[in-house]
């Protein structure tokens, strides 16, 4: 390419030099020529060498390996692009984890209850089972089913909400009245862990698709008890401020870091990664799923050892 653009500007001077250039300055025109196409074949080298990189890493990450990254350092004038393919990997990454943590939770929760079914159900069979331990075996056979059927509720929920776009089947109720449903059924549960419970709404007239907001409660509300220890407390609150309803959650559990707050409504997310972490992450998913379709809007504080404190606006 240098060759061809320095017969060009060869022919052009030779052509035209009587015209328009005196002899003493055609040395002066050769020189500046000379200098500006080994400029531009220094250019030309030096930026090949950077889409050189760029292309490399994008055909690794075509390839399938999402770990790749192109040193910033080396990014001449490039650095911009070179961080943001690096923040790219590293969301695609994040994302690839995700997905295979969620394959793995998905496998061991299924099979876990699965098993013990088999297993009791299994032990049933035999006949010289004393009646006790048949009761405890099928109590424990239809906690196992109630809780596979929780877990497939949950996958096929938030896989219908993501493919929604707009809210459907809306009609006009009271919020607080559905708010103490949510409580009195998870009752059982706060009574478990001898929880206690503080209730202190306002009046609420909602127009809105109420099933879906009664599922919103549900994982929320459930969410603070999984979280809250024994003989803690949860408060749930609400009030009317600009045309909008807040709504609290407050308890008294093991509380969050920054890093676990900015994660808790990503899918598949969990904090404990051992037997203790029941489900597959999904709720609070489901929950900002749901907050997006009806344009709500949620608040998160918490300390670790202090309690967290779910915070909704609604559009009255």
């Amino acid at each position: 390419m240098a060759i061809q653009w320095n017969a060009f500007f060869q022919n052009y001077i030779l052509n035209n030099r009587k015209k328009y250039y005196p002899e003493k300055e055609l040395g002066a025109s050769y020189l500046i020529i000379i200098v500006l196409i080994i400029v531009f074949y220094f250019v030309s080298k030096k930026s090949f060498q950077y889409t050189t990189k760029i292309t490399d890493g994008i055909n690794d990450v075509a390839n399938g390996d999402y770990t790749v990254k192109l040193d910033v350092a080396e990014g001449g004038p490039y650095k911009d692009v070179f961080k943001n393919f690096n923040k790219m990997t590293d969301e695609l990454n994040s994302v690839t984890t995700l997905k295979s943590d969620f394959i793995n939770n998905f496998s061991h929760e299924f099979k876990t209850p699965i098993a013990s079914i088999q297993g009791f159900a299994e032990l049933l069979l035999k006949t010289d089972i004393p009646e006790d331990d048949k009761n405890n075996y099928l109590k424990i056979i239809a906690n196992e089913s109630a809780r596979l059927s929780e877990l497939s509720n949950n996958i096929m929920l938030l896989t219908s909400l993501e493919s929604q776009e707009i809210v459907v089947e809306m009609q006009s109720y009271a919020l607080e009245e559905q708010l103490k449903q949510v409580i009195i059924l998870l009752m059982p549960q706060l009574t478990h862990k001898n929880i206690a419970i503080n209730v202190d709404l306002v009046p609420m007239a909602y127009y809105g698709n109420k099933s879906m907001m009664q599922q919103l409660w549900t994982n929320i509300l459930t969410n603070s008890i999984k979280f809250t220890p024994e003989n803690g407390a949860i408060s749930v609150s609400s009030k009317v401020v600009r045309e909008k309803y807040i709504v609290s959650f407050k308890d008294s559990g093991i509380g969050m870091d920054e890093e676990t707050k900015n994660k808790i409504f990503d899918k598949f997310y969990q904090k404990q990664k051992n037997s203790e972490a029941k489900g597959l992450g999904l709720g609070l998913s489901i929950v900002k799923r749901i907050l997006e379709l009806i344009d709500g809007e949620v608040t998160v504080s918490s300390s670790p050892e202090k309690g967290s404190t779910f915070i909704f606006s609604i559009k009255c």
